[in-house]
């Protein structure tokens, strides 16, 4: 959810939409994928750039 909002520009009510989440389920899954993004910013790089492909 996190690249999704912040990297890509999806809504956080469009993200909710395709995955079936309430508003709560995405700023959770959000803050965790912030989480890991930052432990792993090398793992970041590499989602980004396959996103870009």
């Amino acid at each position: 959810c996190h690249l999704a909002i912040f990297e890509l520009g999806y809504t956080g009510s469009e993200v909710g939409k395709f995955l079936h989440l309430g508003p709560t389920g995405v700023s959770l899954a959000s803050r965790r994928g912030e989480k890991v993004l930052k432990a792993d910013p090398v793992k970041k790089n590499e989602i980004i750039g396959s996103i870009e492909k």
